[in-house]
């Protein structure tokens, strides 16, 4: 008898799926971590899903082995960035939960997922999951024990989810393999001096994936584009957005040598636009010139980015700055080019444009009246084919963008063609300089690089 109870327990045992999962030494090393927030950042189809959902499980039930367990039931939310990467988590977490364990009014269903999106534990527990794509009021209104957000948030959504779990001392946990959107906010978030986030991070092998063959990491190498290896393979922060609006933007175009230009003359260029919103004014410095075969080419060496709602005045200070740190003066300039607002900025000033202040207030600190911002050429399918002109230079390798330019470089990985945030940057960079890599310009005297 006692050989038979103790048979039924190990074949009771075989059938949970929380005790026959076996992690990899870095998930498991973040199954561990007490931190309250914790980032599994990692490559695709590398096991960080599956492991969030054991955690997640774990928890609601109770049962977590290394992680203190409330004595009560959770109530936990899961945010993923689409319906359809939806049905993929919720098939992860439908496949941890063993028999028994749910409330009789939870429904899975292979192809539709959980009905109403909805999962009840027969302790209590419940976990609803959300998308991105709701509005932000539909992520709120919950003080929350748990939240596991798969795959890169927006800003908005990580802020709202964190502050779910104040008052309830719960844990936070982001499983992401960085592809689709540009995170620079939260690389500075993980890397800042007291970062309330412990991140944990590994690249594709079988030492990390022990379920994998060296044949399966070698193929799954293969068969990504290398342009995507970084994230995809290796898990890092940098790299491009597959659908990027500049195809041809590769980090091979970020440079810091000196412009290759004839004789090492090159014409000057500010390229500005003015965001509506604070902190989205973008002015580029950058270096033009033609080549031997008459192909013009451009380096953008240096960039102004507000970071606060500003004036004209402040705008003309950090360009100002920006020349002085490279050697220049205003009186260097040989062209400035900015947008043609009249509202935001100018709409407290009679409706002039923005050019017309910034034209003063740069003459007020030159001295002088050397510098007219001129209006870019616009109209129908101008963003088109300043886009056009700036991509076949990319391609070309007649367009290069100085590692400083952190604005335009997240913009060239990143930016789909969408009149966001990431625009203002392009937009500097096409009125400054995208009719001069259309046409071949003769190359001024006034400064030599190099």
């Amino acid at each position: 008898m006692l050989d038979a109870r103790r048979a039924q327990r190990l074949r009771r045992a075989l059938r949970d799926p929380l005790l026959t999962y076996r992690p990899g030494p870095p998930q498991l090393a973040c199954l561990w971590d007490q931190a309250r927030i914790r980032l599994l950042r990692a490559p695709s189809q590398s096991g960080k899903t599956t492991s969030a959902a054991w955690d997640l499980v774990q928890t609601c039930l109770g049962t977590h082995p290394w992680r203190p367990n409330k004595g009560g039931p959770i109530a936990a939310r899961v945010v993923c960035h689409s319906y359809q990467q939806s049905l993929v988590v919720q098939a992860k977490i439908h496949a941890m939960v063993p028999e028994g364990a749910y409330d009789p009014e939870t429904v899975y269903h292979p192809v539709r997922g959980y009905r109403h999106r909805t999962i009840r534990f027969r302790n209590g527990s419940h976990v609803m999951v959300h998308t991105t794509s709701q509005e932000r009021l539909a992520l709120a209104s919950a003080t929350l024990d748990y939240v596991w957000i798969d795959e890169p948030p927006p800003p908005s959504v990580y802020a709202e989810c964190a502050s779910r779990i104040v008052q309830t001392g719960g844990s936070l946990i982001l499983t992401m393999t960085p592809v689709g959107r540009p995170l620079g906010w939260l690389r500075e978030e993980v890397e800042r001096d007291g970062s309330p986030i412990s991140e944990h991070h590994y690249g594709l092998s079988v030492e990390a994936c022990p379920w994998m063959t060296q044949a399966q990491v070698d193929e799954a190498i293969q068969h990504c584009l290398p342009s995507q290896r970084p994230q995809v393979i290796r898990g890092e922060w940098d790299g491009v957005t597959p659908d990027r609006y500049l195809s041809g933007w590769t980090d091979d175009r970020i440079s810091s040598e000196p412009p290759s230009a004839p004789g090492g003359l090159v014409d000057v260029l500010l390229g500005m636009d003015y965001g509506k919103r604070p902190g989205s004014t973008v002015c580029h410095l950058i270096y033009s010139w033609a080549d031997s075969d008459g192909r013009g080419h451009a380096h953008v060496w240096d960039s102004y980015v507000s970071t606060t709602a500003t004036t004209p005045m402040d705008d003309a200070y950090g360009i100002s700055d920006m020349l002085e740190r490279n050697d220049l003066s205003l009186a260097s300039v040989d062209r400035a080019v900015g947008d043609v607002n009249s509202a935001g900025k100018a709409a407290a000033r009679g409706g002039q444009s923005v050019n017309d202040h910034m034209t003063r207030a740069l003459a007020a600190i030159a001295g002088t009246q050397h510098i007219e911002v001129q209006r870019p050429r616009k109209g129908p399918g101008s963003v088109v084919r300043g886009a056009r002109s700036v991509n076949v230079a990319l391609l070309e390798d007649r367009l290069r963008v100085h590692p400083r330019c952190a604005a335009l470089i997240e913009t060239g990985r990143h930016w789909q063609g969408k009149d966001d945030d990431l625009k203002h940057a392009f937009d500097a960079l096409s009125y400054g300089v995208a009719d001069r890599l259309e046409i071949a310009r003769v190359a001024s005297p006034l400064i030599r690089v190099g």
